[in-house]
């Protein structure tokens, strides 16, 4: 009788020396994994950005982190600095034919008046006052409008010269047709050189259970970096996931696009978003976001713990 008490008492302390070894070793790579991430995720844009988007009617601008783009002469490098233009980046969402218009605000640091003019590669931008003078302390609304028959991503930047000032904002618009849209947010909005970029991508309203999709990250000049083609069987009437890029070259600082191109039957569509590649990061209130996408694997982790408590409760009253 003994001998059996002893052998099950043996047995249910292997049962938990395994429990225990397996439970530590779920727990050790689940916390580097969620180290690691966010580490890759955390980061601070530049100070005082703002972002609005427009999904029906008005119009809206986003501020973000962006670089200042010199002239080619030295000098031109400190007076591009005494003008101050706000936002730094531009970002509209809209629905086809929504009528929209955007502001960037001028001021003027500098003793010496300023000649301005303005100009932009997204041919659906219209400038209008493309020529602006302005003097020493003035500040100034330059206003846009976005023509939004046209369904697509548009990708550019505003030109901003005087003699001695060369400015380019980078624009992002995108205009969705309701009846297929893909929407990109991406989790990584700032990073270091060589670091993966993370992004939730949604595709609606399905038709097909094919669905053709293409990746590109470029700059403000349309330049690309990479590129990705990917081939998916889809069921029901949206695909919502999440996808991580490992980019072969480390990039540039400077602010980038990730573009989604859809393709479904005879329908097609695109989204994008913005992220910066900047030379270090600070911590922010980010991160609870990023950690609430891997809420499986906290759940996980909760239900193994569970377990293991409830295994040293029944081990304690055998015992």
């Amino acid at each position: 009788m003994k001998k059996r008490i002893h052998s099950r008492y043996s047995s249910d302390k292997q049962k938990m020396v395994v429990f225990v070894i397996i439970f530590s070793f779920f727990a050790l790579v689940s916390s580097f994994y969620l180290l690691q991430y966010y580490n890759i995720i955390s980061g601070a844009p530049t100070q005082g950005t703002v972002t609005l988007t427009v999904l029906s009617g008005g119009g809206g601008a986003a501020a973000g982190a962006g670089g200042e783009t010199p002239t080619v002469r030295e000098q031109g490098k400190l007076i591009s600095l005494l003008l101050e233009v706000i936002p730094k980046k531009v970002e509209i969402h809209l629905n086809q034919y929504d009528y929209s218009m955007f502001n960037l605000h001028l001021i003027h640091h500098a003793d010496f008046p300023f000649d301005l003019v303005f100009t932009s590669n997204i041919h659906i931008l219209k400038i209008l006052e493309p020529y602006v003078a302005l003097g020493p302390g003035e500040e100034q609304d330059v206003a846009f409008q976005v023509e939004t028959d046209q369904v697509g991503t548009f990708i550019g930047h505003i030109t901003i010269e005087d003699t001695f000032v060369f400015k380019q904002i980078p624009v992002l618009i995108q205009i969705d047709d309701l009846d297929f849209h893909v929407a990109v947010d991406i989790l990584t909005k700032t990073v270091l050189p060589g670091q993966d970029i993370s992004a939730q991508i949604v595709v609606s309203p399905l038709f097909s259970q094919n669905l053709t999709l293409q990746y590109s990250v470029q700059d403000a000049t349309n330049k690309v970096y990479y590129t990705e083609n990917e081939e998916l069987t889809v069921a029901g009437t949206e695909s919502r996931f999440q996808k991580t890029f490992s980019l072969p070259e480390p990039l540039p600082y400077n602010d980038y696009f990730l573009v989604v191109t859809a393709e479904q039957v005879d329908q097609k569509a695109s989204g994008a978003d913005s992220f910066a590649v900047v030379s270090s990061l600070t911590p922010t209130e980010e991160y609870p976001v990023q950690i609430y996408h891997q809420s499986p694997l906290l759940f996980f982790l909760i239900v193994l713990l569970i377990l293991l408590l409830h295994l040293l409760i029944m081990w304690k009253r055998k015992k």
